[in-house]
């Protein structure tokens, strides 16, 4: 021979050196554990059992090894597609002996091509067919448990990742006003959740396998997003990047929860262990028409469907609708802007209403209402938050006070009351035209910040004592309103 010899592929000297020396093939890398939730453990079960069994001279080995291609493909570990193979197996004619088994599994996750878990888009869009009922036939989808089969099942306890705020497989809501603090808000049950810290180190936060939260914020920009996280971790006594190591995060990016495509490639984007899901806010998430109850009916059950796939809890922020006599009597709950088809669809709601702003703090009356058990209740709470030169938020601190309420509500039907009377007596003294007030001139009577004195005007006019007219000037009396509750 005149050629020259060829290099050694590096491969092939390994595997010699392994062979010279009976050292073992290491076991290839997959991806991490992932927390298999019924459901998707029910889609890969069926997917196993469908496919089709390995059989002597027909081609079993090539059969076998895409069997575990497309298990480390939907985002399993080794370890996880090998209880799967040894079920497979059981199919098989005649069944790999183990160790072979195993060698299959470790050439399939060694020489795959593509990132793990790219085939978890196909899974989504199955798992939202079947959700539907379309992947299920009609005796199926309808079948009828006994209710005492029901009541001799063993149940799991309720599980809480926020005691008193977030119970496992919720859709829940902040809801108030805008600029009330709710994204603060969530961002600190978001941290809560992924440093397992008690909640204004009053609410605990169990221990247990879940606590990766995915926070999707479509108005935050990333610098926003990081400075409201960091300052918050400060506030909470905590190194940031501990803090934050479980949440992951997509800043400004366009999603629509109407679009099936969206909702299956969010669906399929989300980190494993997830305990929650937040997205901020509903507004920006969806195309639908928010006073249709149609639209929203349909937004809300797909948020059940990423609820109940993903095994997680699922918070989004929404706006409450503004002040006004009609909503007087009105739960916080009914306050929510658009159809009441979101009210009625959550599993709770944590409802801010703000009693006082300035350019750092904010205080808040908040009440938690919950089906799945007991609720925060109502209770106080203060954001300050400390600025740098630059004007950026660098610590941001919360104080609970379940004091605070009834503090907070005295003072603000005291100052009503003297509004009140001053509306009253211009009614009853001025001519027409000239009968009502200001609101800077009602926050100059109350010797208040321009804050508390809007909170006092839209109490009135949320009772129907008042209502603001332009051509009277401003704020005036309503005579056929509701009584006041200091009168």
């Amino acid at each position: 021979m005149n050629g020259e010899l060829a290099a050694l592929p590096a491969f092939l000297a390994a595997r010699i050196q392994r062979f010279l020396h009976d050292v073992p093939d290491s076991k290839p890398a997959g991806p991490p554990e992932v927390t298999l939730t019924p459901e998707v453990e029910a889609q890969i079960l069926e997917m196993v059992d469908r496919y089709p069994a390995s059989r002597e001279g027909e081609g079993g080995n090539a059969r076998t090894l895409q069997f575990f291609m497309r298990l480390r493909d939907r985002g399993l570990s080794p370890d996880q597609a090998m209880q799967f193979g040894l079920r497979y197996n059981d199919r098989c004619e005649p069944p790999w002996p183990t160790a072979d088994l195993e060698k299959l599994r470790d050439n399939a996750y060694r020489y795959a091509k593509g990132a793990p878990g790219d085939l978890r888009l196909e899974q989504a869009k199955f798992a939202w067919e079947r959700y539907q009922g379309k992947a299920d036939s009609g005796a199926e989808r309808f079948s009828f448990e006994r209710a005492a089969d029901l009541l001799s099942r063993v149940i799991a306890p309720l599980v809480w990742f926020v005691c008193g705020f977030i119970p496992e497989r919720s859709v829940l809501v902040i809801a108030g006003e805008p600029k009330t603090s709710k994204t603060w808000l969530a961002l600190t049950m978001a941290i809560a959740v992924s440093a397992r810290r008690a909640l204004f180190n009053v609410f605990k936060v169990p221990c247990n396998d879940r606590h990766g939260v995915a926070y999707f914020a479509l108005e935050d920009s990333e610098r926003s997003f990081r400075t409201r996280l960091t300052a918050l971790a400060r506030g909470m006594e905590l190194d940031p990047l501990e803090a934050v190591r479980h949440i992951h995060v997509r800043c400004r990016a366009s999603l629509n929860l109407l679009d099936d495509n969206d909702l299956c490639g969010l669906l399929a984007a989300c980190p494993p262990n997830l305990a929650l899901l937040v997205i901020d806010p509903l507004r920006d998430a969806h195309t639908g028409e928010e006073n249709s109850s149609g639209d929203m009916a349909e937004v809300m059950k797909r948020l059940r469907f990423l609820r109940d796939t993903l095994g997680c809890s699922v918070l989004f922020i929404h706006h409450s609708a503004k002040a006004g006599p009609d909503k007087a009597q009105r739960r916080p709950g009914q306050l929510m802007r658009g159809s009441s088809a979101v009210h009625g669809a959550v599993d709770g709601g944590i409802y801010l209403s703000m009693t006082k702003a300035t350019e750092a703090e904010w205080v808040n009356t908040v009440v938690v209402e919950l089906k799945a058990g007991k609720g925060a209740g109502t209770f106080g709470l203060t954001l300050n938050v400390e600025d740098d030169e630059n004007g950026e938020a660098t610590v941001a601190r919360w104080a609970y006070s379940p004091e605070a309420t009834a503090k907070g509500q005295e003072e603000l039907a005291e100052n009503a009351s003297r509004v009140l009377q001053q509306l009253r007596r211009a009614h009853e003294v001025n001519p027409p035209g000239r009968q009502g007030l200001s609101r800077e001139a009602i926050r100059a009577a109350l010797g208040v910040g321009k804050a508390k004195a809007s909170a006092v005007v839209d109490e009135l006019i949320r009772k129907g004592q008042a209502r603001f007219a332009k051509a009277e000037g401003g704020i005036v009396y309503v005579p056929n309103g509701a009584t006041s509750d200091a009168d």
